[in-house]
């Protein structure tokens, strides 16, 4: 019951978050707040959708940037704590 109480509060902090909030897993959105939800003009249900590719919230000439940055993140390597696109 514990578990099941500290998941509950866990969520409603996530939901109740002025910040955009999300997981990714590859390309796809595993979870996303309503505030990223209001931020990108999507419904929840439609980011999390099965096939929908993040990619599609960024602008085809911020693309390459954004790759690298994932590239180098998932080889552990430094990354700027901010960058503009």
């Amino acid at each position: 019951m514990v578990h099941s109480v500290g998941r509950a509060i866990d969520q409603n902090l996530l939901e109740a978050s002025n910040d955009a909030i999300y997981i990714l897993s590859g390309t796809q959105f595993l979870y996303a707040n309503q505030r990223f939800s209001e931020l990108f003009g999507w419904r929840v249900d439609e980011l999390l959708a099965e096939g929908f590719d993040y990619r599609n919230l960024i602008h085809l000439d911020s693309r390459p940037l954004v790759e690298a940055r994932g590239k180098r993140a998932s080889e552990n390597q430094p990354l700027p704590s901010r960058y503009e696109f």
